[in-house]
């Protein structure tokens, strides 16, 4: 994920250690040479992650804050794998703060059993337009991975997911097993 800062360049990417996957940053004058931090921004330590952080899109608020979407992993204990959470960070991406959700650390989790992504969410991909705050996301149901929005009032407001118009929640791209691949997408 990258993003430009005044007249600097930052990447935030995930780097595996074997027994984690932790954020790390690098910085660039130009976007093209990048220098790396000799540690990791983000380390996944609090329990619900289980050390895994993979950052997914970065904003930067009105105030010059970053806030860095990523997606973690989640204890097995109810089927989901993994779920969408937030920091912010002041001093250009050294240090992070988690940002919790209404009910919970994170910001978005899987929704119900027998939904479109019932066993986890991930990949966010977040803007605002000052207004409302739009998310678009990977939805799994255990077979299948398809593409989900939500959106919410900016601000401290629960994210809603797309729904139909029975109000059950639904992907806004739906695919079928192999469907959409490094060949494109295919019906």
């Amino acid at each position: 994920v990258v993003v430009q800062v005044g007249g600097e360049w930052l990447m935030f990417y995930a780097g595996d250690s074997g027994a984690l996957t932790s954020i790390g940053r690098a910085t660039s004058a130009d976007g093209l040479t990048w220098q790396r931090d000799q540690e990791a921004a983000y380390v996944a330590s609090l329990d619900w992650e289980i050390g895994v952080a993979v950052p997914g899109s970065v904003q930067v608020l009105s105030d010059g804050t970053l806030r860095l979407w990523y997606s973690t992993a989640a204890p097995d204990t109810d089927g989901n794998d993994s779920r969408i959470a937030a920091l912010d960070s002041t001093d250009g991406g050294v240090t992070w703060a988690l940002v919790p959700g209404v009910a919970y650390a994170w910001q978005l989790d899987a929704d119900a059993p027998a939904t479109w992504n019932d066993s986890g969410v991930k990949d966010p991909f977040v803007l605002s337009d000052g207004e409302l705050d739009r998310m678009w996301f990977s939805g799994f149901d255990g077979d299948v991975w398809q593409l989900g929005y939500a959106e919410r009032k900016v601000g401290k407001t629960a994210w809603t997911v797309s729904s139909d118009f029975e109000g059950t929640p639904r992907a806004i791209l739906l695919a079928a097993t192999g469907s959409i691949g490094a060949g494109g997408v295919s019906r």
